[in-house]
């Protein structure tokens, strides 16, 4: 059989041969690259929110997907994955009506909520909204939801769509179209001064302690109370003015409320389209200081916009288990970064995790130990109809500095150990190469173990000598 040069990669599958075709080549190491490596702490990786924060975390936001009717009352239709609350006391501002039980329905998209040319449109996206409302009174409710598994420290932000639509004048009768709110050109038979002009504030607020009382003081608000433009908007929904928070809890709630401050014949406030998302940016920085098995630590770094407390961390070497880890303390500035070294004793990829007070999950990552590079050859596969036949294989290992008391030894599968011969030893484009050359009679795997005084511990590597293999059809005949 024709010799031909086979390389191949450390890491190898069997060779399938049929008889006259060529050889099947895997890809060698490339002598001579640079170490790849991990995020250098000088260079840290790009900030990444934490799990899903980018995305809105409301279950449905724009309530598109179905209502309960709150327990015991049938004039309130709840939005699934929401609740809701109202209160029956006196308002603490000028009109001083009660505060009455309301009508809540989540609409449909039917006339007139979002096709009639004599309405405001009362539902902003999709083919739902909610709508709530007391001819006559005033009203104090909120929709609110809580989201848990947000790291403490987020920054939370949340806004709505919302409308108010107030009159005094039955909008059903003709003519149409007809004037039908504060805001409108035609008052439609009602005298001046028929609509107050501040009926309804509507908000959106955050409790960053994860609490579900609208009116409690950890609430903060988007509204401002001395500015009459966050008043409404009446007659078309409008997004809302951002709330926004540190998160104090792993949980958080948004309220969307809305107040009647004097009441009107016809006096609603709608809501739709809301959203909530956080963000806590983090960065892993991970810097390995040389190959390995080199004398080498590996640094890990991360970034967080708090610093953490009550942290512990796990981290398991390629086969699981327990790997020792030194702590070095956190940067005093945000972002704030805590890293801890470690010295690698196995090749292959670590597993670090990391749990904190301030974190709902822990956070996981990988750090794959970076290796010298190591690369070998077959002159030629093996064949087992030549008696005798042997095959040159050449093994190369690269290195960023010289290694002294260099030794290599090549053992069998049964542990005999192999005549192996250093055949080049160069530097080049900034690196050592040595080259080493063994003959193998059998297909099998083979152990080379590298020696050096700089390194930590042997550099062992397996080397696949592949044979030749006929393959012959198999003709099954029927009796």
């Amino acid at each position: 059989m024709t010799s031909r040069l086979l390389r191949l990669s450390f890491v190898s599958g069997m060779a399938l041969i049929t008889i006259g075709l060529a050889l099947l080549i895997a890809s060698p190491s490339v002598l001579g690259r640079p170490i790849v490596r991990e995020r250098s702490i000088a260079s840290p990786a790009p900030a990444v929110p934490v799990a899903a924060a980018d995305g809105n975390l409301l279950d449905n936001p724009d309530f598109e997907d179905g209502y309960y009717f709150y327990p015991g009352h049938n004039s309130i239709r709840v939005p699934n994955s929401w609740s809701f609350a109202w209160y029956t006391d006196t308002p603490p501002f000028g009109n001083q009506s009660p505060f009455m039980q309301p009508e809540v329905s989540v609409l449909d998209c039917v006339w007139p909520n979002c096709n009639a040319v004599n309405y405001p449109p009362r539902i902003n996206t999709g083919q739902h909204a909610v709508e709530s409302g007391k001819r006559w009174a005033n009203q104090d409710v909120s929709l609110y939801q809580s989201v848990g598994r947000v790291p403490i420290g987020a920054l939370v932000s949340a806004e709505a769509w919302m409308s108010a639509w107030v009159s005094n004048c039955d909008p059903n009768v003709s003519p149409y179209p007809l004037a039908l709110s504060l805001l409108s050109d035609n008052a439609s038979g009602c005298q001046p001064g028929a609509w107050p002009v501040d009926s309804n504030h509507m908000l959106v607020g955050l409790d960053p302690y994860g609490g579900t009382d609208p009116r409690a003081a950890t609430v903060v608000w988007n509204w401002d109370a001395t500015n009459p433009p966050w008043w409404g908007p009446y007659d078309y929904y409008s997004a809302t003015v951002p709330v926004v928070v540190v998160a104090h809890a792993h949980t958080v709630t948004l309220f969307l409320r809305g107040v009647t401050v004097q009441p009107a014949k016809f006096n609603t406030v709608y809501f739709d389209t809301a959203s909530l998302t956080y963000s806590f940016p983090i960065a892993w920085q991970i810097d390995q200081a040389q190959e390995w098995p080199l004398s080498t630590a590996i640094t890990i770094g991360l970034q967080t916009p708090v610093s953490l407390t009550e942290v512990s961390v796990l981290l398991q070497d390629p086969i699981g288990n327990p790997a020792p880890s030194d702590f070095l303390g956190t940067s005093g500035a945000t972002p704030f970064t805590s890293s801890w070294q470690f010295t690698p004793t196995l090749a292959g990829t670590y597993h670090f995790t990391v749990t904190a007070h301030e974190l709902p999950d822990s956070l996981a990552q990988t750090i794959a130990v970076q290796t010298l590079p190591f690369n070998y050859e077959q002159d030629h596969l093996l064949s087992s109809a030549v008696l005798s036949d042997s095959t040159l294989i050449t093994y190369r290992l690269s290195s960023p500095l010289t290694l002294t008391n260099l030794s290599s030894i090549v053992s069998n599968p049964v542990g005999l150990p192999l005549t192996t011969t250093l055949v080049l030893s160069n530097f080049e484009l900034g690196r050592y190469h040595y080259v080493w050359q063994f003959t193998a009679e059998t297909s099998s795997w083979q152990t080379v173990t590298l020696s050096a005084a700089e390194f930590m511990q042997p550099f062992v590597q397996r080397v696949l000598v592949f044979t030749a293999r006929l393959y012959l059809p198999i003709v099954l005949r029927g009796s």
